[in-house]
């Protein structure tokens, strides 16, 4: 079935970004003729596709071979008249091309540009790097790429592709306005409503149908609040600011020429039943119910009732509907996966960066220690005897430790009788505290389970070390450490990595209700002492479920465990050829930072920092760029050890909500360089100065020297060729998702204006010479791009 991507993505997203998949063709100007140098397969990391409107029969073969020479994104844009087509004969063009892309390459994000002014220019996708064509279509290139230089957008290159041209596609097939007219069956004002988490092929399909249907305005309502409580795995729904931005940037690169109202909601109707001049309701199919009770509420209200336009989103030749995908499909499959911190896929280094520059917390003879926690009646004693069985995995239990923390004739028990009283804690007959006493009494009291924590946690501690101490000595590589207050207790630094079990609260209280003989008041108070699951998945490198099948958990478990012998081995005294690890190693070297735990302790400080929620573009891929940059420059610094230390730590706190961000960063170097033996106070605040002239490059007055080049390729990203700046400005638009979209158009226009009406961007000749006219080509083109896209943001009055 042509339709068979959108049922079968779920398990094939489990594939890994297919890259290299065969041989690309040249890449060369368009009338130029070949370069000399060449793209291997999946260096365009973003494409754009042309492609017949109407059905061809080498369309498959045409998308197919073009999803091997595009890594991550790729632009389709269909060819001919619009306004010919029913919205059924659309929908299923649509579903064709999300269905062959999806085959071909089930990682790559496709994104089919609508019809609109100018759409056939693509001028809104200044990320594209290429266009994908076969030399037949070289006239019709000139033609677009003509009109692209003339309307003051880059000139792409040409990735030659060894697939059939249609004939439609050897001249231009946008004439006569073809491609900006809109199929049959539009409205002035359309209205949708989801959820948009992890948006995917089905999302975009349905985005797709429902901005063509929009002639004016399209608005969308994104849940929120109550209505994710019943949504599975909610703890890993995206943020509702980050799902928000996602859709915008979206629906806005698919077309950009109609007003989006994007506001969240609280009910499943929002302002579809209170919004006089809605027409037009677009709902999927298992929804479809939904729009008609929408009408139902209209009418009693006295509005008007409006049409009800439905979406197929898995096609009449599909009847297998528990294997589409959907965003709970996504979420399950990042269980089990091992990201840098925070939710899987809250950011986009977490997942992508994975085990990249990871380091244990231990030299080698200690065991590699797994710290697994979740809440009470997660599931973790199962996910431990699954490690035991089949992995032989060594297990420190830490809540068999808290019994023996405090027996008799220990320190924590007569702590705890002078806190608590000996009649009120101990049992009558053996002397020993009395655990179903001590329960009630600080479940029921937060001072008294303070009280507790503050006595007992300390001792369960020491007790845990000396165990990876025993185990070490008869040469256990790798342990776990269960905890169920791991987080809690600060016990997470003294693992090597954190996994989270996660279930719902119900499923929770049902098993301990069942476990413990408690009444549903009882579960509920011992459930809501403890931290939230959001809050333990903010410190998880993995996230486990335990309220699935066994067989889905073990599954989940093996993924978990798949990494953890190579993981074992990451040292930050290992030489790892052009890592920031053997960099972070050698500026210690250089400095005098002699013990290697304080290395290892400080480099994951740092990169537990930069894998953060929130990051998108300040994350240890930049501070890799900036290393390339240094290495490019290093004949103009005088000091590259300094300027290594102030890559290092010049974002290490990186709030965009706060203003003391270089400040703070700028202390943390002071504190870590408190450990070095060879590095003069001078120096420390040499660095301190580089750090915190990064909160205003320009507008402390002019720089010199190695303080000069610093700030330059911080700001060296400004001048890279327009694709990559596009990426990086749709990263920064990502870190800003708190910021209303319309007001982040606004003021980042303003802050880049201010950029290009200065004397100039660097301070550096050798930095100016290389970046200065493209820094200001990019930054002219983001300012033009971001009024055209504020234009588009209409606020929303209820």
């Amino acid at each position: 079935s042509r339709n068979a991507t959108i049922q079968h993505l779920v398990p094939l997203l489990a594939l890994v970004l297919l890259i290299a998949q065969a041989a690309a063709g040249p890449i060369f100007p368009a009338r130029l003729g070949p370069r000399t140098a060449t793209m291997a397969s999946g260096a365009v990391r973003v494409g754009l596709l042309r492609l017949p409107l109407a059905e061809d029969a080498g369309d498959v073969e045409r998308l197919r071979t073009a999803a091997k020479h595009a890594a991550e994104k790729m632009y389709v844009l269909l060819e001919g008249n619009w306004g010919v087509l029913s919205r059924p004969e659309v929908q299923r063009r649509l579903l064709f091309v999300y269905d062959e892309l999806g085959l071909a390459a089930p990682a790559l994000d496709v994104r089919v540009i609508l019809p609109g002014p100018k759409a056939w220019l693509a001028p809104h996708a200044t990320e594209i790097d290429a266009i994908l064509a076969c030399a037949q279509e070289q006239p019709a290139l000139d033609e677009l790429l003509k009109c692209r230089k003339d309307d003051g957008l880059p000139e792409l290159p040409v990735c030659s592709i060894a697939a059939p041209c249609p004939a439609s596609l050897l001249s231009v097939g946008w004439g006569d306005g073809d491609c900006e007219n809109l199929p049959a069956g539009s409205f002035d004002n359309v209205v949708l409503g989801g959820t948009f988490d992890r948006i995917h092929a089905g999302h975009k399909l349905l985005l797709a149908m429902s901005a063509l249907c929009a002639q004016k305005r399209l608005l969308v309502g994104v849940s929120r609040g109550p209505l994710l409580d019943k949504k599975e795995l909610k703890d890993l729904v995206h943020p509702l600011e980050l799902r928000t931005r996602r859709l915008f940037q979206t629906l806005y690169s698919m077309r950009p020429c109609v007003a989006y109202q994007i506001v969240p909601i609280d009910d499943p109707f929002g302002p579809s039943i209170t919004d006089p001049n809605l027409q037009c309701i677009v709902v999927s199919k298992e929804t479809e119910r939904g729009g008609q009770s929408v009408n139902k509420r209209r009418v009693e209200k006295g509005l008007n009732s409006i049409h009800v336009d439905v979406v197929d989103l898995v096609g009449p030749e599909d009847s297998d509907e528990s294997s589409k995908v959907s965003s709970t499909a996504l979420r399950k499959l990042a269980l089990g996966s091992f990201c840098g911190a925070g939710v899987p896929g809250h950011c986009c280094n977490g997942g992508e960066q994975g085990a990249r520059d990871w380091a244990r917390r231990y030299t080698s003879d200690m065991p590699y220690c797994i710290g697994l926690t979740g809440g009470i009646a997660s599931g973790k004693s199962s996910i431990v005897a699954h490690l035991q069985t089949t992995y032989n995995v060594a297990t420190i239990d830490c809540d068999k430790l808290g019994h023996v923390a405090y027996v008799k004739g220990t320190v924590a028990y007569d702590e705890l009788i002078a806190a608590f009283g000996a009649q009120a804690i101990l049992d009558d007959s053996t002397g020993e505290v009395d655990r179903r006493k001590l329960g009630p009494l600080v479940f029921s009291d937060p001072a008294h389970m303070a009280t507790l924590n503050a006595i007992v946690w300390p001792a369960i501690r020491r007790l845990a070390l000396d165990q990876m101490k025993q185990l070490a000595a008869v040469g256990t590589t790798v342990c776990v450490l269960e905890a169920a207050v791991l987080l809690e207790a600060s016990w997470d630094d003294i693992v090597d990595e954190v996994w989270v079990v996660v279930v719902p609260e119900e499923i929770a209280k049902q098993r301990l209700m069942a476990r413990n003989s408690l009444n549903e008041d009882e579960a509920l108070k011992r459930i809501r002492a403890q931290m939230t699951n959001a809050q333990r998945l903010a410190k998880a490198q993995v996230t486990l479920s335990n309220h699935l099948l066994p067989a889905a958990t073990a599954t989940q478990v093996d993924a978990a465990w798949e990494g953890v012998e190579s993981r074992a081995q990451c040292c930050v005294n290992a030489t790892v050829s052009g890592g920031l690890v053997e960099r972070w190693n050698t500026m210690c070297e250089h400095f005098g930072v002699a013990d290697l735990l304080v290395r290892a302790h400080w480099w994951r400080k740092l990169r537990a920092l930069y894998t953060g929620p929130g990051r998108h573009y300040h994350t240890l891929n930049h501070i890799d760029e900036l290393f390339h940059k240094l290495e490019k420059y290093k004949n103009v610094c005088n000091n590259t050890m300094l300027l290594t230390a102030a890559i290092f730590f010049h974002d290490a706190v990186y709030n965009v909500q706060q203003q003391e961000n270089e400040e703070l960063s700028a202390l943390l170097w002071e504190e870590f360089a408190a450990a070095a033996a060879n590095l003069p106070s001078g120096d420390v605040a040499s660095v301190g100065e580089y750090i915190r002239r990064t909160a205003k490059h320009h507008g402390q007055g002019s720089a010199e020297g190695d303080l000069a080049l610093f700030l330059d390729i911080d700001l060296s990203i400004l001048g890279s060729p327009p694709s990559k700046y596009a990426q990086y400005a749709h990263q920064i638009a990502l870190e800003y998702c708190h910021i209303p979209a319309a007001q982040f158009c606004s003021r980042r226009g303003a802050v880049l204006q201010g950029m290009v009406t200065q004397g100039s961007i660097y301070f550096t000749s050798q930095v100016k010479a290389d970046f200065e006219v493209q820094a200001r080509a990019n930054v002219a083109l983001e300012s033009r791009f971001l009024t055209a896209a504020g234009a588009t943001l209409l606020p929303y009055d209820p």
